[in-house]
């Protein structure tokens, strides 16, 4: 469960730090250690990669 918002966990991490992924947590509202328990839902995942993109100023897929 929740490999692939993890994944998308470590991409914002490696790109903006631990600050960056911070502020993504806040904006998605699951901690890294909830993403590991949460289902990855394609709705969910969405919009997970949508804040994400809009972070990082490019898109991920």
């Amino acid at each position: 469960m929740g490999e692939k918002i993890l994944s998308i966990f470590k991409i914002v991490e490696n790109e903006l730090g631990l600050e960056g992924r911070i502020k993504f947590s806040e904006k998605i509202k699951i901690t890294k250690k909830e993403a590991a328990e949460v289902e990855d839902t394609e709705e969910r995942i969405n919009k997970i990669k949508k804040i994400a993109s809009e972070l990082l100023k490019r898109k991920i897929e």
